[in-house]
């Protein structure tokens, strides 16, 4: 260990090149406001917040500043929140920083001005390439909060907690999945749990709406004392791979790397890995603890698991988001029913013909109903439209996904099992599932199993008044700090020591 007099005679040493860019004892948050110019005329609005960390006691760290960016969403643009900068350099006349976008390649944003201004003009450079004029100007806290969608819950540096970048072996091939682990201050090893995802390609964060619910969650769980490892889905962020030839066999076979990744470090404790699926990604999570050896899985957390196949799934969602904006009532059932047909269809595995001639009626009843010019579909259209459902619907997964039956997944279970539902769900809609899927989980060999349904909560567990998706971005909670709660609870009482 350096003598106590060595940290500071380092500090006074390197002092004046760390002043430059290294945040002073009296720094404060800035916000700044930004328009980025797009091609063509349109703009982005976006907010820089830059944060002062100081210097820590008896370090040679000299301090830093860390920060986030937020776009507001506008047509076209799905915008962003708190997406993490890094190498940030603040100096009375420039302001320098950069951020990853979700494929891992580095934006930057370089920014002059007049010595201490509060206005700025420079360059949005994206991927390092093309470079996008930029102004800025300092604004309030107040202000800022105004130009972007509420997210209170999505955490922001300085985090309580360590974030690190993984990427590891896919089960069955030679390639990498990337996640990011989120671990508890100190050196463990911590009981670890593994996130994973809906239905469709999803990044490590299951963006939605602009909502990150596994960002908030694994940050909620590693205040609570929890490793929390999310990942991009193959082919998706920074995995390798390609999506459109998943399947549940190849989901699963990803969980159980995850766990074994875990159970490969030293500050996880290879004994303490559970589980945390979101509807499909609960039927995966209950087929990979089933199948785990060694780690075996000391718990499950199944959000919104899913009981029907999923082409009764499908169909019966459309039925209810068809009455639920006012459709006719005969209209809408004999909808269901063309549907339901087709996508029992597909899951039999019914060749390209026949399909498209039960898309293409489908497509027709809609026209002859006067129901399709709001999605652009008319006679000239009906092929390119049935070309693309087909292709759409017949990938391995999909066609998998719509035929299989979740049930026996959930009569497999071993360990402890939590259950949460969200009452207003219209993904997964509660009623027609839940029962089915508690009943099958009470079969299993399971002894602890917990059952709970959540009133006033969409499927991502968000309070709500519809539960319908689109509510979502009006929203700014992204998950119900109940539910957290009763979920860290839950999984402190299973898999944390008991202190004597």
């Amino acid at each position: 260990m350096a003598p106590r007099w060595f940290v500071p005679l380092i500090s006074w040493i390197l002092a004046p090149a760390l002043a430059l860019a290294q945040p002073g004892p009296e720094a404060e948050t800035q916000h700044w406001a930004g328009t980025i110019q797009l091609p063509g005329g349109a703009a982005i609005e976006a907010v820089f917040t830059l944060i002062p960390v100081p210097p820590q006691p008896d370090s040679l760290d000299a301090g830093a500043w860390v920060g986030t960016m937020d776009i507001a969403p506008a047509p076209g643009i799905g915008g962003a929140v708190a997406v993490p900068l890094e190498q940030i350099e603040i100096t009375p006349t420039e302001l320098r920083f950069a951020m990853r976008s979700p494929d891992g390649s580095r934006n930057l944003v370089n920014a002059t001005r007049a010595d201490g201004a509060e206005t700025a003009e420079g360059s949005f450079v994206v991927g390092e390439a093309t470079a996008l004029r930029l102004a800025m100007k300092r604004v309030s806290p107040e202000a800022a909060l105004l130009l972007v969608p509420r997210r209170p819950q999505q955490p922001r540096p300085p985090y309580p907690f360590r974030a690190e970048d993984v990427a590891f072996d896919q089960g069955d091939v030679s390639s990498s999945i990337a996640g990011t682990l989120t671990l508890p201050d100190g050196p463990g090893p911590f009981p670890a749990l593994i996130l994973l995802s809906d239905e469709g390609a999803q990044g490590r964060n299951f963006d939605t709406e602009l909502h990150q619910p596994f960002t908030v969650l694994a940050a909620s769980l590693a205040r609570s004392g929890f490793a929390v490892l999310r990942c991009d889905d193959r082919g998706v962020g920074r995995s390798a791979g390609d999506y459109s030839s998943v399947t549940t066999s190849s989901l699963v076979d990803d969980a159980l790397s995850m766990t074994r990744f875990l159970a490969g470090r030293k500050d996880t404790d290879r004994s303490r890995i559970g589980l945390i699926g979101v509807g499909e990604g609960a039927t995966v999570a209950a087929l990979a603890a089933a199948k785990a050896a060694d780690p075996s899985i000391a718990a499950l957390i199944l959000i919104a698991p899913p009981a029907l196949p999923g082409a009764e799934l499908v169909a019966a969602r459309e039925l209810r988001a068809m009455l639920g904006q006012g459709e006719d009532p005969d209209y809408a059932a004999a909808r269901r029913d063309r549907r339901l047909a087709l996508f029992r269809a597909v899951a039999e595995g019914a060749d390209e013909t026949t399909l498209l001639a039960m898309i293409k009626a489908d497509l027709q009843a809609m026209i002859d109903t006067n129901r399709a010019d709001i999605v652009g579909l008319n006679a000239s259209t009906i092929n390119e439209f049935a070309s693309e459902f087909y292709m759409s619907s017949t990938r391995p997964h999909r066609r998998e996904w719509l035929g299989a039956d979740p049930l026996p997944a959930y009569r497999g279970i071993r360990c402890p099992v939590l259950v949460l539902a969200g009452e207003l769900d219209t993904v997964i809609p509660t009623d027609d599932n839940l029962p089915r899927a508690e009943a099958a989980i009470r079969q299993s060999p399971a002894k602890d199993v917990t059952v709970t349904r959540l009133p006033g909560l969409s499927h991502l567990l968000q309070p709500a008044v519809t539960g319908s998706p689109e509510e979502a971005m009006q929203i700014e909670t992204t998950i119900d700090p109940a539910a957290l709660d009763a979920a860290a609870s839950w999984l402190r009482a299973r898999m944390m020591p008991r202190q004597p």
